[in-house]
């Protein structure tokens, strides 16, 4: 039995512009929690635009680590 990744706390959002927006670490979180390719893609995206690197490691938990470590290591695949 696998045990659930824990959810980020969306109700702590930071107002900007008027509108409500989650924190880049919630969005993290969230992105890495779900299996979905298109959730993949925009991880890549954000590893190509340099919003995510090997710093970002360290301040994930080890199963959204190692994720983020296999995305960095093969960027293609």
């Amino acid at each position: 039995m696998t045990v659930p990744l824990p959810s980020p706390d969306v109700d702590d959002i930071d107002p900007a512009g008027g509108y409500r927006v989650v924190s880049f670490e919630e969005l993290l979180q969230m992105k890495f929690n779900s299996d979905r390719l298109k959730d993949c893609v925009h991880l890549l995206d954000m590893i190509e635009v340099g919003l995510l690197d090997q710093s970002g490691l360290a301040r994930l938990i080890p199963e959204h680590a190692a994720k983020l470590q296999r995305l960095l290591d093969h960027p293609d695949g």
